[in-house]
């Protein structure tokens, strides 16, 4: 009736490419025909999170042990899923109505825009017009 619970101990720099060969040599999966995608709660994870980012990421309490799940796709139909993911992701991303601003280019152009103000002993304002400055008592 009670079913044996069994855990595998791994050391939190585990990464998850490790489970997914850990599963591939278990059931003895080929992965030519079929993909394997580890899951934390209901989510796929990228091959390259450890444990310890997953714990962070997912604000995991260590009362009681990280429960992954695994599933074993066919390879085309992880391919239609990925078509159809990307059409969704191509419908709602839209491009910016105004291009971006480029940093270096604004930094420079903000020295040449400013007019340059120092103190003379006459007490009007004096154009000078060969330097484009304004001179202020």
């Amino acid at each position: 009736d009670s079913q044996i619970r069994r855990f595998l101990q791994c050391p939190g720099m585990c990464r998850i490419e490790v489970l997914k060969k850990f599963v591939q040599n278990k059931y003895n999966v080929n992965t030519v025909l079929f993909h394997i995608e580890i899951l934390y709660k209901r989510v796929p994870l990228p091959n390259h999170y450890t444990l310890i980012d997953i714990a962070y990421i997912y604000s995991w309490k260590r009362n009681e042990p990280m429960k992954f799940f695994f599933r074993i796709m066919e390879k085309s139909a992880v391919e239609k899923i990925e078509t159809a993911e990307n059409t969704i992701c191509q419908d709602i991303f839209v491009k910016p109505s105004k291009p971006c601003r480029n940093s270096e280019k604004s930094k420079s152009n903000r020295g040449q825009n400013r007019k340059k103000i120092t103190p003379t002993s006459s007490p009007e304002k004096k154009l000078d017009a060969e330097k484009n400055d304004v001179i202020i008592n």
